[in-house]
């Protein structure tokens, strides 16, 4: 899923990431509440053990509808202390799996390139399958979720699924953030599984030849979350969330058990259960957990000020994901930020936007850009940016990073839209930028700012502004015509 920077070259990975079609999932019980595999489901579909050469491990594990050409669900379990390197994002690429087509292949997924397609395509989808289409590959388990060499094994057609954009890009990524820092805050020692489905709908992907139209869109796409804490069951807790795939689709937060029955009219199946005893939800802790998630999704505008509980809150965000702020820092009427790098402060910003619809604003230029005019203390603490609220022209949601198509996106009621993040408040040369007028394109091609004089460029938000050697790029749109 993840590609980086367009101005990246992406290339694939020479590895190859291995995967086994099997008839049961003994081989890889571990990403199974209890070793037990949801049940209920559609019991002529493949089960795959996805994982890489290198080490022998599986990744996660993945239930395929070869005739519906999109996965059932995939499960797996969440990885701590997983940072992923902005070389690990740029892995490119979409995997097959062979052993689809015929068991006699080698069991591992593959490029493309290396097959007969007319023989692969037959019971699994390709990328010529999603090409010039409206819709996303959307992963199931998420490349976020993974680290190390287990990341690429996400970038598999059978880990996706047809997603609308502005429901993959916006919403959908939203619920991603808010519960990779819920689990991040649970003790590491805990195991927490994961179980990622979708619903299939009645159409296809539309394709202008009839026959190409052969991947199913999924109605509806859903998650289930159990963490089992090793000695304490009051720490242990459950959760589901479920959304419609389509523009406007919401996530709906829910208890393990309505996500259960709403699951079971969904798919018309009785049986269906995804946790053998649905994993504590009766726990207080479950209760406690859904309750703050919907409180934390409701929350789409909020102010530069914030209450005491939500300052607790901001605190808790900013030092517990996966690119923590190293110091918070909080005054009366501002709170500001300090992460040790641009990067951390990148990725942190994501987490902080998607959690309180907060921007993170830099308050000093980025570091490529006139490197002696930095401030003393921005250089000696790290990098240091203060939370505003995020002023995007018709949005409803926060303006978020894309890594497939390397941009900004937000959503409207109905549809996506590009959009220029609140990610600085000075130029270039180090020139505050005006309160009401932060860095942006505001309808140009370029980043630039009213300032008190004038106006003035200002950088590209990273990563668009990052060459694949992480260096700044000076772009020739710099030095047009100004507005």
């Amino acid at each position: 899923m993840i590609l980086w920077a367009s101005i990246a070259v992406c290339t694939l990975w020479a590895a190859h990431t291995r995967a086994e079609v099997v008839s049961t999932f003994q081989s890889c019980p571990q990403f199974f509440y209890k070793g037990r595999e949801p049940e209920g489901f559609d019991q002529n579909a493949e089960r795959i053990c996805q994982k890489m050469t290198a080490d022998g491990q599986f990744s996660f594990a993945t239930l395929y509808s070869a005739s519906h050409r999109v996965p059932v669900f995939s499960a797996y379990t969440f990885e701590y202390d997983c940072e992923v390197s902005p070389e690990q994002r740029r892995s490119g690429g979409f995997f097959i799996e062979p052993q689809l087509s015929d068991p006699t292949y080698p069991v591992y997924m593959d490029e493309e390139r290396n097959h007969n397609l007319e023989s692969i395509k037959a019971r699994q989808a390709i990328t010529e399958d999603y090409s010039e289409s409206t819709y996303d590959r959307g992963h199931l388990k998420p490349s976020s979720f993974q680290c190390n060499k287990g990341h690429s094994a996400t970038s598999a057609l059978t880990n996706s699924a047809p997603m609308d954009p502005t429901f993959s890009r916006v919403s959908w990524r939203r619920w991603e953030h808010l519960v990779r820092v819920i689990l991040e805050s649970q003790s590491p020692s805990g195991t927490a599984y994961l179980v990622t489905g979708t619903v299939l709908g009645d159409t296809r992907i539309p394709r202008q030849v009839s026959s190409l139209n052969r991947v199913t869109v999924p109605s509806h796409v859903w998650t289930a979350v159990c963490y089992v804490h090793p000695t304490d069951p009051e720490e242990s807790f459950s959760f589901g969330v479920f959304g419609e795939n389509k523009a406007n689709g919401g996530i709906v937060l829910v208890s393990m058990l309505e996500l259960t029955q709403t699951l079971r009219q969904l798919y018309d199946s009785k049986m269906l259960k995804i946790f053998a005893d649905d994993c504590f939800f009766t726990a207080p802790k479950s209760e406690e957990t859904v309750k703050m998630l919907k409180r934390q999704l409701s929350q789409h505008q909020r102010n530069h000020t914030t209450s005491p509980d939500e300052k607790m809150f901001l605190n808790f965000v900013a030092t517990r994901t996966s690119h923590p702020a190293t110091q918070v820092k909080e005054t009366e009427s501002n709170v500001e930020l300090v992460y040790k790098d641009e990067y951390t402060w990148l990725m942190g910003q994501e987490d902080i936007k998607a959690l309180t619809g907060l921007a993170c604003s830099l308050s000093a230029p980025c570091s490529a850009h006139n490197e002696p005019r930095r401030r003393k203390r921005q250089a000696s603490e790290g990098t240091i940016c203060k939370l505003v609220s995020e002023k995007t022209n018709g949005c409803v949601s926060p303006c978020f990073y894309d890594e497939k198509t390397a941009g900004y996106f937000c959503t409207t009621r109905n549809s996506t839209m590009p959009c220029a993040p609140t990610y600085s408040d000075v130029t270039i040369e180090g020139v505050k930028c005006r309160t009401d007028h932060t860095c942006g394109k505001h309808g140009r091609e370029y980043y630039w700012c009213h300032t008190a004089k004038s106006w003035e460029y200002c950088s590209p938000p990273q990563p668009l502004g990052l060459t694949v050697n992480e260096s700044f790029q000076e772009r020739e749109v710099y030095f047009s015509e100004g507005p």
